[in-house]
């Protein structure tokens, strides 16, 4: 889910005229490559019964409260003391959500942002 929401948000700002065409392409191709590196979860009965769980405590659109499930999931199943999993991620309400459930959290849209007024 998360690859199809990055190239649907590109898209978007192809439409609104906020990216240009060569630029589309390329942040679409820099998505599919780094993409290619995360770790992917399926949509498992087993997520889905803990997604719904999710949804009163945190109020989350339904995409956050699957991508939510997938690294509670990744953590019990494949992290160990050696193995930090992180969450990557521009939504602010997932972000928080995030947080609260004691993950890190990258948030590109921040960090350029702060990159940015370093270099001011």
């Amino acid at each position: 889910m998360g690859l199809i929401e990055v190239l649907s948000t590109l898209a978007r700002k192809r439409k609104a005229r906020e990216l240009g065409l060569a630029a589309l392409r390329e942040k679409s191709r820099e998505a599919k490559r780094d993409f290619s590196l995360f770790h992917q979860i399926y949509l498992t009965p087993e997520l889905l019964k803990l997604a719904r769980k999710l949804p009163e405590k945190y109020a989350l659109r339904s995409a956050g409260t699957v991508h939510l499930a997938s690294i509670i999931l990744l953590r019990r199943h494949v992290a160990t003391a050696d193995m930090e999993v992180r969450m990557v991620t521009c939504d602010t309400e997932l972000e928080t959500a995030t947080r609260d459930s004691g993950f890190i959290v990258i948030n590109p849209d921040k960090e350029g942002k702060q990159e940015a007024r370093q270099q001011q």
